[in-house]
């Protein structure tokens, strides 16, 4: 009655002697290996397991024999079909009424899925450890190329401001010179003619070095205002205020600017920062406006995924494809014949 109760169950049950030699398999074990009774009983079933395995479980199974004490095995084992698939054998040592060891009894179960899970959760950690170790090496070094732009910039902060300021007095002292020798030629003096044209070009050429230190001076600025607050600003508002001060510029390139901002009434921005960006697309478009007809601009603004992405287009003299990259350069300029610092756009 219990062998044919054993071979009802969901689960392949094996007994062993003393000896180690197995004495009985159930139904379930000869149906999913395909042995026969002959072929299981002794040591045959240890044929059914991967050769690989077969050593190590034997090996566990006489040692855990010899001490008397229950163990688990994992192995592959041959399916009737021929095919492998992990098994989980556990065997309890068994005791007689005189409490000597009479051998085990156990049971074998599938686990082929659960195994095959658990090495796919093992790559995937594997690869998840992997990916972060990458991570971090690739965010040390962000790190460390961030610190060095920091320094890099504050070199060329220091720089600036050391190179501005320490030039201001050296220019002034050369145009107070220009003043005076200038004041003191007589009118009338055939040398003053002579000297009004270099004069001219010397006075030229100090004003031009002053505007160069004040860009140089405007950029440190640049560089001190980044991380301004941001807030939600009307562009409109922006553009309409940036329009007052181009009015003159407009008026004179017979200019007009097309506003289309529908899509975006208000933008998350440093207040500050937009209308330097308004004001610099808008003048720029028409300071470099192509000579022989009006100036032609139209800004625009629209809404692309989680972005307002706002255009600016004229009909002026424009660059040239291999050009664009540097555009946004600090101190480039493509266009010679208009006055600009070339840091506008930087």
């Amino acid at each position: 009655y219990v062998r044919r109760l054993a071979d009802t169950l969901p689960a392949m049950i094996w007994l062993t002697d003393a000896a180690g030699q197995c004495l009985y398999l159930n139904q379930q074990w000869y149906d999913y290996t395909g042995q026969t009774e002959a072929e299981g009983r002794g040591l045959g079933w240890l044929t059914a397991v991967h050769p690989d395995d077969a050593p190590a479980a034997s090996t566990i199974f006489f040692d855990a024999s010899a001490r008397q004490a229950s163990f688990s095995l994992l192995y592959r084992l041959r399916r009737q079909d021929g095919r492998y698939r992990w098994a989980v054998d556990t065997g309890q040592p068994r005791f007689n009424r005189d409490g000597q060891f009479d051998g085990f009894v156990g049971t074998v179960f599938d686990i082929h899925e659960q195994k095959r899970a658990e090495q796919a959760l093992q790559r995937l950690t594997t690869n998840l450890r992997t990916a972060r170790d990458q991570a971090q090496l690739l965010n040390a070094e962000l790190q460390a190329s961030n610190e060095q732009l920091r320094r890099t910039n504050v070199d060329l902060d220091n720089f600036i401001y050391t190179a501005s300021h320490d030039l201001k007095a050296p220019i002034t002292n050369i145009e107070g010179l220009l003043n005076h020798l200038r004041d003191q030629l007589p009118p009338a003096h055939p040398l003053t003619q002579e000297a009004a044209p270099l004069l001219g070009m010397m006075q030229g050429a100090v004003e031009r070095f002053q505007r160069t230190l004040a860009h140089l001076s405007d950029v440190t600025k640049l560089q001190k205002e980044q991380g301004q607050p941001v807030a939600q600003v009307d562009l409109a508002a922006v553009v309409a205020d940036v329009q007052l001060d181009l009015r003159p510029l407009l008026t004179a390139t017979a200019g007009t600017v097309e506003v289309e901002l529908a899509a975006c009434s208000t933008v998350s921005f440093s207040p500050k920062n937009l209308r330097s960006v308004v004001y610099n697309l808008l003048s720029n478009a028409l300071k470099y406006r192509a000579p022989g007809r009006p100036a032609r601009v139209r800004l625009s603004c629209r809404q692309e995924d989680t972005y307002l992405v706002m255009s600016v287009q004229d009909n002026g003299l424009g660059l040239d494809a291999s050009q664009q990259a540097e555009l946004f350069t600090m101190f480039r300029r493509f266009h010679v014949g208009v006055e600009g610092s070339g840091i506008g756009l930087y």
